[in-house]
């Protein structure tokens, strides 16, 4: 059993290229439900990165819908 108490991390292979032993004493898991991860990760994750500019793709649906178009007239598989 290891320092915390988990055996799990005793069964490791030593081989195991996927887990880095040095790393280990950081690693956190957590068994969340969704309800409470997600808010938790999009939290994080928008005060870390600043906000990107919208891309307004409904703006431009008739050039798409054209573009759409004109590449399935031009389709063989109809």
């Amino acid at each position: 059993m290891d320092a915390v108490g988990c055996e799990c991390l005793d069964e490791l292979p030593a081989d195991d290229e996927k887990v880095d032993p040095d790393r280990l004493p950081d690693a956190v898991v957590c068994y969340l439900d969704s309800t409470v991860a997600l808010p938790i990760i999009t939290a994080y994750a928008l005060a870390r990165h600043k906000p990107r500019e919208p891309k307004r793709l409904y703006e431009r649906r008739e050039e798409f819908m054209s573009l759409l178009l004109s590449e399935y007239k031009k389709s063989k598989r109809r």
